[in-house]
């Protein structure tokens, strides 16, 4: 399939945003990086944009925001149409996706030519995911993600590598172009290290599962919100952090993922009960957020506050009365926070002293 690039702008439209990729695969510290003045970075105030110094000699200042939340924050309309591309989706997941910064200059300029941005400025995420829901997208195809849109980052099990024999070096020959070469050293052979075990069951749930389980016009809204959650997971080490949300958050959802497919959680264990939780984990994350009232959903964007988001909703959707009651009392701060401008929700039923 040839490539689909977002045409030039026509006389009065929207500026074509263009971003870039900053940091790198191994430092675990992907983003992309904007014009400080863009659009985006002024409508969304919801984001914890960081701004580079001013460069040397004027240069345009710029504004980055992590991957993974640009993900969660942007790829609600994503789509998979290409059987190329969905074909290839099935061996990524939430661990394993990333985009490259053309894909996302595609697809953000877009989502502006299809008025996004009059909606803003969005001081809550779930303003934009509203907008977004009821935007109608002027062209669909430039939202279709391509093969060549993804970014490799490193692969849940890391694949092995054969030894390499020594090659001995050669001295300047008699004959014609048998010029000197250098000694080629030996390389031993690396062993396959597998991904996590207590994180496979996530991984074998790729992109394209997510997409074949969620129906409407937003095939992907489940697995963007579960990417945000996971936090920066580029990297085979970042996944193993004991300290990382995804470790928290692999033992939360493999829980509720074990109740929704009516087994124990002996049953559900790794690795035989990888196979068996694996294909009701799209239902379980969505049916969490779901369950999570708006009003208790979060507002500013933070990779820990986008962890504890999908925590409390799966404890919400599951949890009994007491617990859910914890999380209500601790979750009202974003109520809080957003009486600023909005006014207050309507009392939750089960507090209501009639």
């Amino acid at each position: 399939m040839a490539a689909v690039v977002a045409p030039l702008a026509a006389p009065g439209a929207p500026t074509p945003t263009i971003v870039t990729i900053s940091g790198t695969v191994p430092g675990n510290n992907l983003a992309i990086t904007f014009h400080a003045t863009d659009p985006f970075v002024i409508n969304y105030r919801t984001l914890p944009f960081v701004f580079s110094a001013a460069a040397p000699g004027g240069g345009p200042q710029t504004a980055s925001v992590p991957m993974g939340m640009a993900i969660r924050t942007w790829g609600v309309r994503l789509t998979l149409n290409d059987p190329g591309t969905r074909i290839h989706a099935s061996t990524v997941s939430g661990f394993t996706v990333a985009f490259t910064g053309a894909a996302f200059s595609r697809f953000l300029t877009e989502l502006a030519a299809s008025g996004l941005l009059n909606a803003g400025p969005f001081e809550c995420q779930r303003d934009s995911d509203a907008a977004l829901l009821a935007l109608t997208i002027v062209n669909p195809a430039h939202l279709a993600i391509q093969i060549n849109d993804f970014l490799a980052l490193e692969p849940f099990d890391r694949p092995a590598i054969a030894a390499v024999a020594a090659v001995p070096g050669r001295g300047r020959g008699r004959g014609r172009g048998r010029g000197a070469a250098a000694a080629v050293p030996a390389q031993a052979a690396v062993p396959a290290v597998p991904g996590p075990p207590n994180l496979a069951f996530l991984d074998i749930c790729s992109m394209d599962a997510f997409a074949e389980a969620q129906t409407g016009p937003c095939p992907l809204m489940t697995f963007v919100r579960l990417v945000g959650a996971l936090g920066p997971v580029a990297t085979h080490a970042s996944r193993l952090d004991p300290r990382s949300a995804a470790q928290s958050i692999s033992h939360a959802i493999r829980s509720s993922a074990a109740l929704s497919s009516g087994v124990d959680a002996a049953t559900a264990a790794p690795p035989t009960g990888d196979a068996i939780i694996f294909s009701a984990v799209p239902q379980t994350v969505d049916s969490a957020y779901n369950s999570l009232t708006a009003f208790l959903a979060l507002d500013k964007v933070s990779y820990p506050g986008l962890a504890m988001e999908l925590r409390d909703a799966l404890v919400f959707a599951r949890g009994d009365q007491a617990q859910c009651d914890q999380i209500t009392i601790r979750r009202l701060s974003l109520i809080g926070d957003r009486c600023a401008f909005r006014p207050l929700p309507p009392p939750l039923s089960y507090l209501d002293p009639s």
